[in-house]
């Protein structure tokens, strides 16, 4: 037998935006978080609540704190950035 038949591959992950998708996060209750990464990555520069891919993705992120809203805008906050640099996202 061939060895590379031999071998097991790693299944690829899913990617959305560069980013995989099935990061599992214990902020966000073990769900996968790859809409609401999408949605916070929005956040990076002040959004109009009609152009962000998901309002309940918005609300959620509003709830653990990490982006602020007001007047229909939103934008991430200090907890937000902190968030994705442990991730590994940013680098501060």
């Amino acid at each position: 037998m061939n060895n590379k038949e031999n071998e097991q591959q790693e299944p690829e992950m899913e990617r959305q935006s560069g980013y995989p998708v099935n990061y599992i996060s214990g902020q966000f209750q073990g769900r996968r978080v790859g809409g609401i990464l999408e949605t916070l990555l929005e956040c990076l520069q002040i959004t109009w609540d009609g152009d962000l891919i998901s309002k309940t993705d918005r609300d959620e992120l509003a709830n653990k704190g990490l982006i602020v809203r007001c007047n229909g805008y939103n934008i991430i906050s200090v907890k937000g950035i902190e968030y994705l640099e442990q991730l590994g996202i940013i680098h501060c």
